[in-house]
């Protein structure tokens, strides 16, 4: 795959994301330092910086938590979780 650097990447898919999918896109959003918009059968999802748009909606109140642990934890700079 060949997009110039800070453009956005771009994937569509017609089944829904699963968790594993999610989590691994929204690190690799994170080590690649790009932001990835995945669209799927139900929604979009705008992964920035380790981040996904739809946490109140696809996401759950599971995956909702490791958002708000993963931004709390990125936010203290440790490098330890506890």
């Amino acid at each position: 795959m060949h997009t110039p650097p800070g453009k956005p990447i771009r994937v569509y898919k017609k089944l829904r994301v699963c968790t594993d999918s999610h989590t691994a896109t929204n690190f690799i959003s994170k080590v690649a330092g790009r932001e990835i918009v995945a669209r799927d059968a139900n929604c979009f999802h705008h992964f920035d910086d380790s981040v996904c748009s739809c946490v109140d909606y696809c996401g759950g109140q599971l995956l909702q938590r490791v958002v708000m642990m993963r931004r709390s934890f990125l936010k203290s700079g440790t490098s330890e979780v506890t």
